[in-house]
């Protein structure tokens, strides 16, 4: 199965954008555990976890799937750098990485009842002769974001200080393959202080992984 078509990467992204993390996680844990190679999954599961060594281990996974992914290899640095220089903090981060190693098994509990609760509300919705909701967002949408990401870093003063929202805060708008999408990123200029610039960046898909950067605009945000 084609990923773009995968129903659980689709409704998890549905469940993120949505605000429900709780029941995205529980989804992408099931669908790492079942395809363990699938980069896109660990991905968007590191967007949605809350732990930061979590999410390190999860953009981990997914680098070690795509060892050319530029961005993920820098988010990575970033998150690993010390954050803190308070003994008891640090207790606090090496007690939390103890946590991560079962992680996904902790997760695997609660996923039973969730799929037995989704199951139920789709018999219901189905009987009652309502439609089910279609995805809010598509893994194409996600691509694009993603691409709109490495084209915005080319550009900065300082590419390896940029960091960006989540994608579930940009905007995207779609015709056919041409992809409209506005978000913000905070990096450092010239002088080296941080500052925040809105982008618009429009982007077609061209097939296969390729993409083709149709304009980008900045702005003072």
């Amino acid at each position: 199965m084609n990923e773009t078509d995968n129903p659980q990467l689709n409704e998890a992204l549905r469940l993120a954008k949505a605000g429900q993390k709780a029941r995205a996680k529980a989804l992408l844990a099931q669908l790492v555990k079942q395809e363990p190679r699938n980069a896109r999954a660990w991905y968007l599961l590191s967007q949605v976890v809350e732990d930061r060594e979590q999410i390190i281990f999860c953009l981990e996974k997914a680098l070690a799937l795509q060892p050319e992914n530029i961005p993920l290899k820098e988010r990575i640095e970033r998150l690993k750098k010390p954050q803190y220089n308070d003994p008891d903090q640090l207790a606090l981060i090496q007690k939390k990485k103890k946590r991560t190693r079962d992680f996904l098994g902790a997760l695997a509990l609660v996923i039973g009842i969730i799929v037995c609760t989704s199951i139920g509300m789709s018999v219901f919705s189905s009987n009652s002769g309502e439609r089910t909701p279609e995805p809010t967002a598509t893994m194409a949408e996600q691509d694009a974001f993603i691409m709109c990401l490495q084209f915005v870093r080319d550009r900065l003063k300082s590419p390896g200080s940029a960091e960006f929202p989540y994608s579930g805060e940009a905007q995207t708008s779609r015709n056919g393959d041409q992809f409209a999408i506005q978000s913000y990123v905070d990096s450092q200029n010239s002088f080296g202080a941080s500052i925040r610039t809105r982008w618009t960046c429009t982007i077609r898909h061209i097939g296969n992984d390729n993409w083709k950067l149709i304009n980008l605009q900045f702005s003072d945000w």
